[in-house]
């Protein structure tokens, strides 16, 4: 029990750290996207 555990931990340590890459290059890519309408 304490290994499926571990496991499911694993897992949703992976889950966050996913959802924080695809959170930040999203923010990333809505700067960008705004400084260069202000260059323009």
């Amino acid at each position: 029990m304490p290994h499926a555990f571990r496991l499911i931990f694993l897992f949703t340590v992976k889950a966050l750290q996913f959802a924080l890459i695809v959170l930040g290059t999203l923010k990333l890519t809505e700067m960008l996207e705004c400084n260069s309408r202000m260059i323009n």
